[in-house]
């Protein structure tokens, strides 16, 4: 790694350190400042996952008083699906992928937040509709509803029970098949290969550049694991987990029977309940198409308060948790820039190289960490001992009263 690329993290470092303190200090501050009023504007957040759950931390610490901040997020829980492959075949873990939203009502100013606990399914120029047929208003709208992927990079279930219960099922079936399938060569299906040591047709690891491809396959290779490279086998059904004989058919027409047959292909965008009110603004992909300040593309000005951020926003950023905090940071800026009426000064959402770095685990005590700018970058295989994929540190980071964990 050249020593430009040192300074640039360096530089960075010292950057977000100095912001982290002054967004704690704002935080004290506001709490003595901020008074709950009986009818406050309402800024809605839908999604509470790391962006939106980003973004409700900083407006709650920061808006003015007359505003209040409102989560709408389906899940009781934060799901933190960087966990559910490894916790979809260690046990004794389960209860760590599903992190209280409590953190944000402990740190906010009485009033400041709330949460609600339902899905969205319709967007209007100034309000949403739930699932229950509620209605609420917003001042401000913020789409943070990320990407479905199939199980087990997601959980269908809302609670924190009943993912628990999920994640007990596929590590039931993992444990009890002796022939397992992974298809998908992204970081999902890694994970899963590496920790189960399974078996993995698919491609390279193009989203994550040639260097950490070698890398992986190295770990796979030392575990192994049989790979299949540039394959895309007929399932012969479309559910994501199979746990039970199934055959594959290779393009070269070789067929092999599995007992388990994962499928980790694929994400689909929540954007629907954007649709009916801005159809034009959703990619063919599904993306939702957002201004560089992360406000939603559209021709209606009366729109200009919904913004986007995260996997569902199509920014030129990349789909990684630590981009989507820095998009929240941007659309926290600039909501409250807009609250002060000084619409000529919003913060504009550049990409930052180190958004994109990555950390795979490969296996249970192994993993590789990876960042790259332009030409230069950096790779590092770890030996990574953390069976929870780093979950008490999110807890942590996002105020969680601790006493809820057990080691």
């Amino acid at each position: 790694m050249g020593f430009i690329l040192y300074l640039q993290i360096a530089n960075i470092a010292v950057h977000f350190l100095l912001k982290f303190g002054k967004q704690k200090v704002t935080a004290i501050i506001h709490r003595f400042t901020y008074r709950a009023t009986s009818n406050p504007k309402n800024i809605v957040i839908i999604g509470g996952s790391f962006s939106g759950m980003q973004l409700a931390r900083l407006l709650s610490t920061s808006i003015p008083t007359g505003y209040k901040v409102t989560l709408v997020e389906q899940n009781t829980h934060m799901h933190y699906c960087f966990a559910f492959p490894r916790f979809s075949v260690l046990s004794g873990h389960d209860y760590k992928a599903f992190i209280p939203y409590e953190g944000l009502l402990i740190r906010a100013p009485k009033g400041a937040i709330s949460i609600v606990n339902e899905k969205a399914i319709n967007i209007h120029e100034d309000h949403m509709e739930l699932t229950s047929d509620e209605k609420i208003s917003y001042e401000y709208l913020v789409i943070a509803t990320g990407v479905s992927q199939p199980a087990p990079a997601r959980l269908s279930a809302t609670d924190k029970i009943g993912g628990e219960s999920e994640l007990r099922s596929y590590q039931k079936d993992i444990h009890a098949s002796s022939r397992i399938a992974v298809v998908g060569g992204g970081a999902v299906g890694v994970e899963l290969a590496t920790d189960i040591k399974s078996f993995l047709p698919d491609r390279l690891l193009v989203r994550f550049g040639p260097q950490l491809h070698e890398a992986a396959y190295k770990r796979l290779q030392d575990l192994g694991v049989k790979v299949y490279f540039n394959e895309r086998p007929s399932l012969p059904d479309s559910k994501p987990f199979m746990p039970s004989e199934t055959e594959i058919l290779f393009k070269n027409g070789q067929v092999e029977t599995f007992d388990l047959v994962i499928s980790c292909i694929g994400q689909s965008p929540n954007s629907s309940p954007l649709r009916t009110l801005l159809p034009h603004a959703i990619t063919e992909d599904g993306f939702i198409r957002v201004e560089s300040t992360l406000q939603v593309k559209a021709e209606n000005e009366d729109c200009r308060n919904i913004f986007a951020i995260g996997d569902v926003a199509a920014t030129d950023g990349p789909k990684m948790a630590f981009a989507g905090m820095a998009q929240a940071e941007v659309a926290c800026s600039n909501i409250l820039t807009l609250i002060r009426g000084k619409q000529n000064t919003l913060q504009r959402y550049i990409p930052n190289f180190i958004e994109g770095k990555t950390k795979l685990t490969l296996g249970k005590d192994r993993g590789v960490f990876f960042m790259e700018n332009e030409k230069d970058y950096i790779l590092k295989v770890l030996n990574y001992d953390s069976p929870d994929i780093d979950a008490k540190k999110v807890w942590k980071f996002f105020g969680v009263d601790m006493k809820g964990w057990k080691n």
